[in-house]
């Protein structure tokens, strides 16, 4: 896109960051130092946005927060301010010191942002009232300490806020007041709005809460007290909801509840009760909705490292026996239905599987066994459902197969079978189905892909041949379309890609080459589609989700709705202006969000009836004018559910029109 330090040294550009249709990231040169850079994906459009250290010192930009498609708060360090608030519109004059928080030469330090409705905590030190919580909305006027929190030992105590999680118009975070040590803290940004919620763990010691997870409109945590150690609890954000879930390890010494995942409606974790040791559990936030479903490790070891993935109907994890060892374990909320799916290395050594990537309600994963090493398998949560899908190292020798993810509904992955090296294969989940797809570095030579980034058409990825080195490809799944993209780097040695990221329909990263060192790239993808955001449901095992195949000009472009409720009136809404961040609907009153820049140009498209099955499809022409190309459009379906007439939303689909 642009050589930032002139010549072969590099600019080292990071922290890449999407503000609208642009990305913000940080970059060295000899004249301005470590500075902020803005990028349209052209040569042109990447440029310094202001050398706010003047000179060649750096003034070090972290904590990149987006606010909204127009506005990015920052901290930089100045001689004058120290280390503050900065905010960015994308252009020069609208890159300003926000406020001097610590007035003079020394920094407030400001840091642990959330961005929240177009406003951000975080946590900064005045010089007057310690570290406290504040609030910005990228104003001087509107930054602002929202509370001083801790005031005990003298006005410049601290409360050190920090963990923030935003649930619907409010945030809960952890402080310390000085008084009841660390604890469960509310704010809606307001002063009157910020308060402790409960004192859980009397005195000094505090509760220390933290692992928060939404679960619809209340938050699980663990916290911890003296009389029951660390446990599960739940907040509605009032203090009269917030509660002890239950005291699995009943005593002192705590069941320390973690690895919180979402399945059917409920709050799925791992806890270690003492008597049956480290365990699979579930809650739905009562103490009699809460129940132990199998142990998953009675040695109760720190260093066992648990998987987890919810694949529709099944929960798949890995749990260890001392009779067989570490082996795949499939549930269904139930304990009937909760077993070990296959004993894939009989005996106490275990297959250890990992890498768990779900596909069409089944899962893919890596096992090791005496016979045939490391290998691919696939389940559907049943012993014969459960196999090899293909030896492709024969014998006891270790394909390592390295899973990247999924490109029109097949399985990327890495793998060597023993006369190539490590190169790019392909599965649908059978034996015949699993190809290698392109012997990049040709002979027994690894090409080491690496760096994946799946569109619905392709995906891009680092990978290294001779005589091109390590340099920047595409696959669209098959040998024919798989393709070096450019030698950014001539001859043997590589450019090294990395950071890749779409923005405004371009594939951007970072490289380097001969001439410029290492700098930020770009490549047009052609069109591409990805999801945004989270769908909002007023069912608690229901959630509306939508995709979208690329809208290629002159072509067809899919919409794709599933769980939607039958009968449910749907509503396609397409918007030809994308806002980077969710636009609250409080009006819906289930927590949504538009994903459509409501402030501008949408439209409403025909109305529609979801069908039993809950799944729809449209199908929508794309005009084959070439000017179209890198015009970008957002959908979300809207619907309204019988009998009570509340509304749904599903994610949002931002694409981009192109070849």
């Amino acid at each position: 896109m642009n050589d930032i330090h002139s010549g072969v040294a590099s600019s080292s550009p990071s922290l890449i960051t999407a503000l609208g249709s642009k990305i913000v990231f940080i970059a060295f040169d000899l004249i301005h130092g470590i500075e902020l850079w803005i990028s349209d994906g052209t040569s042109s459009g990447t440029n310094l946005l202001k050398n706010i250290y003047p000179g060649s010192s750096s003034s070090s930009p972290l904590n990149l927060t987006t606010l909204s498609s127009t506005k990015m708060l920052f901290t930089a360090s100045t001689p004058s301010t120290g280390n503050e608030l900065w905010v960015t519109d994308g252009t020069k004059a609208g890159t300003r010191l926000v406020k001097d928080i610590l007035t003079g030469s020394s920094s407030s330090s400001a840091s642990f942002f959330k961005a929240v409705q177009g406003r951000a905590y975080f946590s900064a030190n005045d010089g007057n009232i310690g570290t406290e919580l504040w609030i910005s909305d990228g104003t001087s006027a509107g930054t602002k300490a929202v509370k001083d929190i801790n005031r005990i030992i003298g006005s410049s105590a601290s409360s050190f806020p920090q963990g923030f999680i935003d649930q619907f118009n409010r945030s809960f975070f952890s402080a310390n007041d000085g008084n009841a040590g660390t604890e469960l803290y509310i704010t809606d940004g307001t002063a009157a709005g910020t308060r402790m919620l409960k004192d859980i763990q009397r005195g000094p010691l505090g509760s220390s809460p933290n692992a928060f997870t939404l679960a619809g409109n209340k938050t699980f945590f663990s916290a911890f007290t003296a009389t029951y150690g660390t446990e599960l609890w739940i907040s509605d954000g009032t203090a009269k909801g917030t509660v002890l879930v239950k005291d699995i390890r009943t005593g002192p010494l705590g069941s320390f509840p973690s690895n919180f995942i979402r399945f059917k409606g409920m709050g799925y974790f791992t806890a270690d009760d003492g008597p049956n040791s480290l365990g699979l559990w579930k809650s739905n936030g009562t103490t009699t909705g809460t129940s132990r479903i199998t142990t998953i490790n009675p040695q109760s070891s720190n260093f066992f490292k648990i998987f987890m993935v919810n694949a529709g109907s099944k929960l798949f994890f890995n749990a260890f026996t001392v009779t067989n060892g570490t082996e795949l374990w499939a549930s269904d909320g139930t304990i009937a239905g909760t077993a070990m799916v296959k004993d894939i290395q009989p005996g106490i050594s275990g297959s250890y599987p990992t890498q768990f990537t779900t596909l069409g309600g089944k899962i893919l994963f890596t096992a090791t066994n005496k016979s045939t090493g490391s290998e691919l398998w696939i389940s559907d949560g049943t012993a014969t459902g459960t196999f090899l899908v293909k030896d492709i190292r024969p014998g006891k020798s270790h394909s390592s197969p390295t899973l990247f993810g999924t490109l029109k509904g097949k399985l990327l992955f890495g793998a060597s079978d023993g006369i190539k090296g490590e190169e790019l294969w392909v599965s649908d989940g059978t034996s015949k189905g699993t190809t290698l797809i392109k012997d990049i570095y040709v002979g027994p030579y690894p090409s080491c892909p690496s760096n994946f980034f799946s569109g619905s058409r392709f995906a891009f990825f680092a990978a290294i041949n001779y005589p091109a080195g390590n340099e920047l490809w595409k696959t669209d799944g098959t040998t024919k379309g798989t393709v070096l993209v450019a030698d950014l780097l001539p001859g043997s040695f590589s450019s090294n890609p990395s950071q890749l990221i779409l923005s405004n329909g371009r594939i951007l990263f970072r490289a380097t080459d001969a001439m410029k060192g290492t700098e930020p790239f770009k490549f047009f993808s052609g069109a591409n589609s990805k999801r945004v955001g989270h769908p909002c449901s007023t069912s608690a095992t229901r959630l509306p989700q939508l995709m979208g195949t690329d809208p290629v000009l002159g072509g067809t472009m899919t919409l794709r709705g599933s769980g939607a409720k039958t009968g449910a009136v749907g509503i396609q809404l397409l918007g030809a202006q994308v806002t980077l961040k969710a636009i609250p609907l409080a009006t819906l009153g289930e927590a949504c969000n538009s994903f459509i820049d409501l402030l501008s140009f949408w439209m409403p498209l025909a109305p529609f009836s979801v069908p039993a099955s809950g799944s729809w499809t449209q199908n929508y022409s794309i005009p084959g004018n070439g000017s179209l190309k890198g015009v970008r459009i957002a959908f979300q379906t809207l619907y309204l559910t019988p009998p009570a007439s509340k509304w749904e939303m599903s994610n949002g689909v931002f694409s981009t029109l192109g070849n």
